[in-house]
């Protein structure tokens, strides 16, 4: 007999191939708009304050800089947090930014105020770090949550309900609140907004999953009377309309100081949606071979003891 436990190892192998996903692309899409960013807040800090132009976009990033050392990039990494346990490294409060953030203080922010894990690390082993960790977490989770579906969603078999679980577990966790509260990269959020963000996030990814669980409920009601082609459209019809419903009425905030690039914004969320794709492909992929081998190796074992006990 297959476990729970037979489900959840191959879920977390799922996770680590998931997770070393991630942090491919996230070092190759998503670090390279981390650095502009970066770049754009050091060049802020350090500008010569002559000109209204000059003085007006320093201030906007040196408010956007505090709010990041303090809390304002924590609202960001609760983004993420939220949707994927463990915060990207990628959208982690940056030390370049904690440690440009110092002469807009005049002075006053020195080391002890930095952060003590050098860029270079952060954006290497902290980056692999963090994303074999998220995988980990979210791939036994999915293990768990494929060795209760197997066998409850009509006639679907092992590979393809691993498939439909990895692939709803990216837009309910991911897709869903990104379209309301997108990541920001560093320089780009306030601080006086925090809780505000975080609490909204938060409630948007509870609502994406209340909206998910309805729509499965429904589905299998449907079932009932009709084809399994006829539920499915009617549960997913649903949760979509739920969710851009609510996408469309929650509030929203446009706090991008002015003059930062929109290039370097849009790449930024562009590489944390690709980053997390990524990973569910890696998990729902790697989970739907090795469950499946799982299933047919116990299906071969339990025939072959059965025409063990057939009489000659």
């Amino acid at each position: 007999m297959i476990s729970i436990r037979d489900f959840l190892v191959r879920g977390l192998l799922a996770g680590l191939v998931g997770g070393v996903l991630a942090f491919g692309v996230a070092y190759l899409v998503g670090e390279p708009s981390v650095e502009s960013a970066i770049s754009l807040e050091g060049s802020a800090a350090t500008a010569p304050v002559h000109s209204p132009d000059v003085s007006t976009h320093r201030a906007a990033l040196h408010d956007s800089v505090v709010g990041s050392v303090t809390t304002g990039t924590a609202a960001d990494t609760a983004q993420f947090a939220t949707a994927s346990l463990l915060p990207p490294p990628s959208a982690a409060p940056s030390v370049d930014a904690t440690l440009v953030a110092a002469p807009a203080h005049g002075g006053e922010h020195g080391d002890e105020e930095g952060t003590m894990v050098p860029r270079s690390l952060q954006s290497t082993l902290g980056l692999l770090t963090g994303t074999l960790l998220l995988g980990l977490a979210l791939g036994g989770l999915a293990g768990v949550g494929l060795g209760v579906a197997v066998g409850r969603l009509g006639r679907l078999t092992v590979r393809a309900t691993a498939l439909w679980l990895a692939g709803g577990a990216f837009v309910v966790l991911h897709a869903v609140p990104f379209l309301a509260y997108p990541p920001n990269p560093p320089a780009v959020g306030s601080g006086e907004t925090i809780g505000s963000r975080t609490g909204l996030f938060f409630g948007m990814v509870g609502l994406s999953v209340v909206f998910a669980a309805l729509a499965l409920v429904v589905g299998r009601q449907v079932h009932r009377t009709h084809d399994g082609f006829t539920a499915g459209v009617v549960g997913v019809l649903l949760y979509a309309v739920l969710s851009l419903v609510t996408v469309a009425v929650v509030p929203s905030y446009d706090e991008v100081p002015a003059g930062f690039p929109g290039q370097v914004l849009f790449e930024f969320r562009q590489g944390s949606l690709l980053t997390q794709l990524a990973l569910w492909v890696g998990i729902g992929l790697t989970l739907a071979v090795t469950a499946n081998r799982l299933v047919a190796g116990h299906d071969a074992a339990h025939a072959d003891g059965s025409r063990e006990h057939v009489p000659a």
